[in-house]
């Protein structure tokens, strides 16, 4: 029985490795855009060999094929994707402060108008 526990144990262990692996690889951890470059490079080179593959990988990486350009493209737009984001993120949470001012100074109408203007250009 000893003999079975032991290989057993091991299986065991390796199988629960290799679940939380595949889980936090799962949960959406999101690459770099160097990784990104790297696995889309990756791709599109798939089946070439040896200095083939290194020499068209290293193009691709500086941008010298059509992958590689592409890559850096949406690089460079994900990049203005989330500034533009955040700012809208930033906007929205003056809003409520602004709107949360003008509610507890009871202001309607123009004052309310007036007011809100005045806040959101943070003067």
């Amino acid at each position: 029985m000893k003999k079975l526990a032991i290989p057993l144990f091991i299986v065991l262990a390796a199988a629960a490795f290799a679940f939380t692996s595949s889980a936090s690889a799962a949960e959406g951890k999101t690459m770099t855009p160097q990784q990104e470059k790297m696995a889309n490079c990756a791709h599109a080179n798939k089946g070439k060999k040896g200095d083939e593959y290194k020499q068209a990988m290293r193009d691709c990486l500086h941008g010298k094929s059509a992958a590689g350009a592409m890559k850096s493209e949406e690089s460079k737009a994900k990049t203005e994707e989330k500034k533009a984001e955040s700012k809208a993120t930033a906007q929205r949470e003056k809003m409520k402060t602004c709107n949360g001012q003008a509610k507890e100074k009871n202001l309607k109408g123009k004052d309310r108008r007036d007011f809100m203007s005045e806040c959101l250009k943070g003067g």
